[in-house]
């Protein structure tokens, strides 16, 4: 019989897929590297949604592990990287470009080194469960690219948005930095002993930070001649 925890991830997967779905279509008729990105970082998400459903039930092999520990870290950059396009829009474009090339090489670094690695020792996840803080990984890849990824791209994803609703007091800044912070939270929870909160709690932010996506892509935006404003 199957645990709700995995039906919970499993629903996170397919919902995802169908956010990721409704970004590739806005994509296409609007154009936009954000609607890109965001898509691309949903689509990370029912990857790793499902692989968190599959280890719930059949437990973890050294494949799934990496696919899944690839887009958990993958996925917070590239939704960063969506709002870095979004609130550089008719400015700053260096930044835009440099963040963008950033997670592009340090996402196909490490999935080069994960494809060097060879099988994991799986030894430390015996029977099924959620996996929390790359326990199967080597030191290394543990130490840096949860940094260079997820972190980065969860300050990014935090402050950017906040920082929008400052200037424009639109509503879809407060969402995206609220949905990121459910992530993070959900995140730590899992880490200090609450794993079964993971999946639901993903599952509620990455709606959230979809709705706000929504808002921000749909809301008008002002270009000024001085360059400034968004």
């Amino acid at each position: 019989m199957l645990s709700i925890t995995a039906w919970v991830a499993w629903a996170a997967a397919v919902v995802s897929l169908g956010l990721a779905g409704s970004m590739i279509k806005r994509w296409a008729k609007r154009g936009g590297a954000h609607h890109f990105w965001w898509a691309a970082s949903f689509l990370l998400y029912t990857v790793a949604a499902f692989g968190e459903g599959y280890a719930l039930v059949w437990g973890w092999t050294s494949a799934i592990y990496k696919i899944y520990y690839y887009a958990a870290l993958v996925l917070v950059a590239t939704m960063a990287a969506g709002e870095v396009d979004l609130l550089g829009r008719g400015r700053r474009g260096w930044a835009r470009w440099t963040f963008t090339a950033y997670v592009v090489v340090v996402s196909l670094v490490f999935l080069v080194h994960l494809i060097s690695l060879g099988p994991l020792d799986m030894t430390r996840f015996r029977g099924a469960g959620t996996a929390i803080g790359g326990e199967a990984m080597p030191g290394l890849v543990r130490a840096w690219y949860p940094l260079l990824l997820s972190m980065v791209g969860g300050v990014i994803l935090i402050v950017g948005p906040l920082w929008s609703w400052w200037e424009t007091r639109q509503p879809s800044g407060l969402l995206i930095a609220f949905g990121a912070i459910i992530l993070s939270a959900a995140g730590s929870a899992a880490k200090t002993g609450y794993p079964a909160l993971l999946p639901i709690s993903e599952l509620v932010g990455i709606l959230i930070i979809w709705l706000g996506v929504m808002r921000a892509g749909s809301a008008p935006r002002t270009e000024q001649p001085d360059g400034k404003g968004e």
